[in-house]
């Protein structure tokens, strides 16, 4: 009997001493797409919302600046270590990551004044692999490896949101499209079923048809300066903002 009652004194203790911490993510699937219905996680102490934008809250145990969590749906589970370090431990109250995505591999996301951009005691990975980073610029095609002969590279793709995409056509079409940066580096559309029947540029026309093309395999890369698109014939276009 004192045996269980220490060993409930000293996890009391061990939950007295802890402090919480609220995190606001996003979270995604293999695939790219967001995930809005309610998760299950370890290590949290209770959710507050899922709201309509796909925005998760949570409330989590945060002890010696770490947090450790697992987040589960239907077919995935990630984990994740948050880091924080000791001089912003007694500063930072929530943390708000725009894109958590399952990729099977343990994250790890150090929270500093290098690694985040901070409101208060608000902090914002700007970390590549928590963020989209082509959501909301304009991607202006700076070099195409198929290209047979001199052709204007005048190309470009309106990135509205997360996942919506515009693609001009000529002079007066435009089309949209929905789009997601899987964690395997593919890249995977819908477009909307009207079509482009004009084009400015040969280069605009080839990468319509590629784009279009739900059976052809695109995959993305990111250098910190240029987006990189490839497909299965061995095409590269290079992107910049």
């Amino acid at each position: 009997m004192k045996q269980v009652l220490l060993c409930f004194l000293l996890s009391l203790t061990s939950l007295l001493s802890a402090d919480s911490l609220d995190i606001v993510f996003r979270y995604y699937d293999g695939d790219g797409r967001v995930v809005s219905s309610p998760l299950v996680m370890d290590g949290g102490t209770q959710l507050g919302k899922t709201d309509e934008g796909g925005w998760q809250h949570w409330r989590m145990l945060y002890q010696e600046g770490m947090v450790g969590m697992t987040i589960k749906n239907e077919f995935q589970r990630q984990t994740l270590t948050i880091q924080v370090h000791p001089d912003w431990q007694n500063t930072l109250k929530t943390l708000v990551i725009n894109r958590i995505q399952a990729s099977g591999e343990a994250l790890l996301l150090k929270v500093n004044h290098l690694t985040c951009r901070w409101t208060a005691g608000i902090a914002y990975p700007i970390e590549y692999r928590f963020n989209n980073p082509i959501d909301g610029q304009e991607l202006k095609l700076q070099s195409w490896s198929c290209a047979k002969d001199q052709d204007s590279l005048k190309v470009s793709i309106h990135i509205l949101s997360d996942s919506v995409m515009l693609y001009s056509c000529g002079k007066s079409e435009a089309i949209l499209a929905k789009y997601y940066l899987g964690s395997d580096g593919q890249v995977f559309r819908s477009f909307a079923p009207s079509e482009c029947h004009e084009f400015s540029t040969n280069a605009e026309r080839e990468l319509y048809l590629l784009l279009k093309d739900s059976s052809m395999e695109i995959r993305y890369s990111w250098d910190g300066s240029r987006f990189v698109l490839g497909d299965a014939k061995g095409c590269r276009w290079e992107f910049s903002f």
